[in-house]
C-alpha cells in the first residue's frame, strides 16, 4: 500500500493508553507498604462506617507480582458475621473474609490475608495470623451498594498480578447477621504490593487426552529485565477431569528446566480455576487431594504419586532432566525465551488453560546506565525495508532521535539511558504498519525489536 506513513496522534494517544499493558513487563520488583489507619466501625447487621476505607497510590509505576493485605486491631463479638471485600483500581473485587471465625469473641488480633499462607481461616475460634482468602460457606450475597456486585466474588489476591496500581484501593466490610455488637477494626489497615515483571501468553493451551498440549510449549519472550530474585507461574483458566494426568514444565532462556508438576491433585476434575505456583508458598502441591484455586509450592510432590507414574523425560523437544525448584532459576538472567510445555500421560481425561499463563519475575533492574535498542522493519513476506525512520523520544533523551533502516531493514539506537519510558515510532513513505508507535520501559538492552508492515 503506497502511502506516506506518519504516527498521528490517534496512534500516539493509543500508544500511551497502551503504556499500562507494556509495563507489565517492566519494573524493578520493590515491596510498598500503604496504610489507612482510620478505624473502621462495624456496626451490628450493617454496613461498617466509612464504607469504604479507601487507600490511593499515585504515581507508582510498573506491574503487580504480589498483593497481601493486613487488618489491624481487629474487635468482634462474633467474628463470623464478618465480611470483607478488597476492590482494586480496575475494579477487580477479591473477597477476603466471609462467614469465617465461629461465634467467640476477638480482641486486638491482626489478620494477613496471603494466596501463600499455609491455611484458610477456620470456622471456629480465630487468633491472629496469616490466611488465605476465605470464604465459610461460598454463597455470601452481593455487598452492599456502593461495593461492587459480583457474588460469588474471587477469592484470590492473585486476580490482581499484571495489573498497575495507580489508583484507589478500597476495602468495604460490613457485618451480615445482626444478633452480636458488632465491633471494630481499631487500626485500620495496611496495603502491600510488590512490583516486578509481568509476562502474559494468553493463547489457549489445549490438553489432550494422552500426549503433549497444543501448543507445545506455550512461549513467552522477555527483555530488558535484571537478575531474578524470584519466579512464579500463574495457569489462568485451568481445567482437567484428571489433574494427576497432568505434566508441567518450565524452561528459561538459559536452558534451566524446572518440573513444575507431575503426578499431583490426585483424580478429582478442576474446572476454570486460577493456579499459582510459587516456591515461597507455604502448602504444596498435594498429592492425591483436590487441587483448588490458591497458590502452592510446585516443589512439593512432583514426583510419581497416584496413578501412573508420568514418564522420567517430558516429550521432545522439551529438554531432558530437570530440578523441582522455581528457585533455580534466581540470580540468572531472565531475557530471551520462556517456554511452558504441558502434557497428559494417561489415556482417557482431557483438560486446557483457556487463559494461557503468565510469568511473573521478581528482582534487580538491569545495572547499566546506558542500553542499546535494536531491530528490524521488514514487510509481511520478511522482506527488509530500507529508508525508513526510526523516532525514539521520552525517557531520559533531551530531545527526540532519528535511526534510518539500512537496505536490509535494521536499526539500532545506543548510549539510551535506561529505567526510562521511551515511545518508539516508525515512518515509511511505500508502507503502513499495523502498530507504527510502541511504548517500552527500557532496563536493559533489548534486540529484535521488530516492525511489520500490513500486507
Amino acid at each position: 500500500m503506497n502511502s506516506n506513513q506518519k504516527p498521528s496522534r490517534t496512534s500516539l494517544g493509543a500508544a500511551i493508553a497502551c503504556m499500562l499493558l507494556l509495563l507489565a513487563g517492566s519494573g524493578s520488583a520493590q515491596t510498598f507498604t500503604y496504610s489507612n489507619p482510620a478505624p473502621i466501625a462495624v456496626d451490628d447487621g450493617a454496613t461498617a462506617s466509612p464504607y469504604g476505607s479507601t487507600i490511593n497510590i499515585g504515581g507508582l509505576g510498573g506491574a503487580i507480582a504480589k498483593v497481601t493485605i493486613t487488618l489491624n486491631d481487629v474487635n468482634h463479638s462474633n467474628p463470623a458475621d464478618l465480611a470483607v471485600l478488597l476492590v482494586g483500581p480496575g475494579g477487580q473485587t477479591v473477597a477476603l473474609m466471609q462467614d469465617k471465625g465461629g461465634p467467640d469473641p476477638v480482641a486486638n488480633q491482626n489478620y494477613v490475608f496471603d494466596d501463600a499462607a499455609d491455611t484458610y481461616m477456620p470456622g471456629s475460634a480465630l487468633s491472629s495470623g496469616s490466611f488465605k482468602p476465605s470464604d465459610g460457606n461460598g454463597n455470601h450475597a452481593d455487598f452492599a451498594s456502593p461495593a461492587p456486585a459480583g457474588s460469588p466474588y474471587s477469592m484470590v489476591l492473585s486476580d490482581y498480578i499484571g495489573t498497575m496500581p495507580t489508583g484507589n484501593w478500597t476495602l468495604y466490610v460490613e457485618d451480615d447477621n445482626g444478633n452480636t455488637l458488632g465491633g471494630t477494626i481499631a487500626g485500620g489497615w495496611n496495603l502491600n504490593i510488590t512490583i516486578g515483571w509481568v509476562f502474559t501468553n494468553s493463547a489457549a493451551i489445549s490438553i489432550p487426552d494422552s500426549g503433549a498440549a497444543l501448543p507445545y510449549g506455550s512461549e513467552t519472550v522477555v527483555t530488558g529485565v535484571g537478575a531474578v530474585t524470584k519466579v512464579s507461574v500463574r495457569l489462568n483458566g485451568l481445567s482437567h477431569t484428571r489433574f494427576d494426568d497432568v505434566g508441567l514444565l518450565l524452561v528459561g532462556p538459559a536452558g534451566q528446566r524446572v518440573r513444575l508438576s507431575t503426578d499431583t491433585g490426585g483424580s478429582a476434575a478442576i474446572n476454570g480455576i486460577d493456579l499459582t505456583l510459587d516456591s515461597l508458598a507455604a502448602n504444596p502441591l498435594p498429592d492425591d487431594a483436590q487441587i483448588i484455586e490458591t497458590t502452592y509450592d510446585p516443589a512439593g510432590e512432583t514426583d510419581a504419586g497416584g496413578g501412573s507414574p508420568h514418564p522420567a523425560t517430558f516429550p521432545a523437544p522439551a529438554p531432558a532432566t530437570y530440578t523441582n525448584k522455581l528457585s533455580d532459576f534466581n540470580g540468572t538472567n531472565p531475557n530471551g525465551t520462556w517456554s511452558l510445555y504441558v502434557d497428559d500421560d494417561s489415556a482417557g481425561h482431557s483438560g486446557s488453560i483457556v487463559g494461557g499463563w503468565t510469568l511473573i519475575l521478581e528482582g534487580s533492574a538491569a545495572t547499566d546506565a546506558v542500553a542499546a535498542i535494536s531491530g528490524r522493519l521488514t514487510t509481511a513476506s520478511g522482506r527488509g525495508i530500507g529508508k525508513a525512520n526510526i523516532t525514539l523520544s521520552g525517557g531520559g533523551l533531551p530531545q527526540p532521535r532519528i535511526a534510518i533502516t539500512n537496505s536490509f531493514g535494521f536499526y539500532r539506537f545506543t548510549d539510551i539511558p535506561v529505567g526510562g519510558n521511551y515511545v518508539i515510532s516508525v515512518s515509511s513513505k511505500r508502507h503502513r504498519f499495523e502498530d507504527p508507535v510502541r511504548v517500552i520501559q527500557l532496563y536493559g538492552a533489548i534486540t529484535g525489536f521488530d516492525f511489520v508492515a500490513e500486507p
